[in-house]
């Protein structure tokens, strides 16, 4: 039941690689909404489960972590660092259930992404380990460098950040100026940050992703002293943030000091 491959991972590249793949039909739905809209059906794939037939249980398996993958992903744009948390562990024990390794990497690669609700070691140990896997897409392999990329800035490790940061391709979604200036940003470096920002254009993606990539430009800007840009900026994040309930744009919103 799972996409292909090579299909998932290139859809999965942007930001935020579960919610985009898991949202593209809904772009202005509240991050909170689509979860509860999916624990129901995470629920109903594992009644489902119970009594399956064992050549179709392998399916359910990796349906339920993909379902719980995308829960994670909600939860995490929604503010809830612990539900973030927990539906990732039961997504990565679904995926290891399946004896499909690239299930494992798929539920890695999103706890990965949970920057609000893991320490920058755990996102590291994540992201390595997703990549080191046998048979991994590349398109995969880079998503796993970003993630690593801004865990270790956010550590104040600037050499390992630079080092996959030189390893990743540009891809959809996030573009790589985006993916650098908010690592200069994170290491404290915000001068940088704006020259690549400078004639980036405006953001397409989800609702919840565009306010809080807004809302990292307004940072950027802010840490840079261009208070008139920093103060634009955070107020369109702040309108697309209250809109589409984005509480990971407001909490970025929260660090602009204008």
């Amino acid at each position: 039941m799972r996409q292909d491959p090579r299909r998932a991972a290139q859809s999965s590249a942007g930001s935020s690689a579960c919610g985009q793949r898991g949202t593209r039909a809904a772009p202005h739905a509240r991050p909170a909404d689509l979860a509860a809209a999916l624990r129901p059906v995470f629920a109903g794939v594992e009644a489902f489960r119970r009594d399956a037939r064992p050549s179709v249980r392998g399916q359910l398996l990796a349906l339920a972590a993909r379902d719980a993958e995308l829960i994670s992903g909600m939860e995490h744009e929604a503010g809830d660092a612990p539900a973030a948390r927990a539906w990732s562990d039961r997504a990565i024990r679904e995926a290891r259930e399946t004896g499909d390794p690239l299930a494992e990497v798929f539920a890695l690669v999103q706890r990965a992404e949970l920057v609000d609700a893991a320490e920058p070691g755990e996102i590291v140990e994540a992201a390595v380990t997703a990549r080191e896997r046998s048979g991994v897409p590349a398109e995969v392999g880079t998503l796993s460098l970003r993630r690593e990329a801004r865990a270790h800035a956010l550590a104040g490790e600037g050499e390992l950040c630079h080092r996959c940061l030189e390893e990743c391709p540009e891809e959809p979604g996030e573009t790589r100026a985006e993916l650098c200036a908010g690592c200069l940003v994170d290491l404290g470096r915000p001068g940088g940050a704006i020259e690549m920002l400078e004639g980036e254009p405006a953001p397409s993606a989800p609702a919840y992703l565009a306010a809080y990539m807004l809302a990292r430009r307004a940072h950027a800007y802010a840490e840079a002293h261009e208070r008139d840009q920093a103060a634009c900026l955070a107020r369109q994040a702040l309108a697309l943030a209250r809109r589409a309930g984005a509480a990971r744009a407001l909490r970025e919103l929260g660090r602009v000091l204008v």
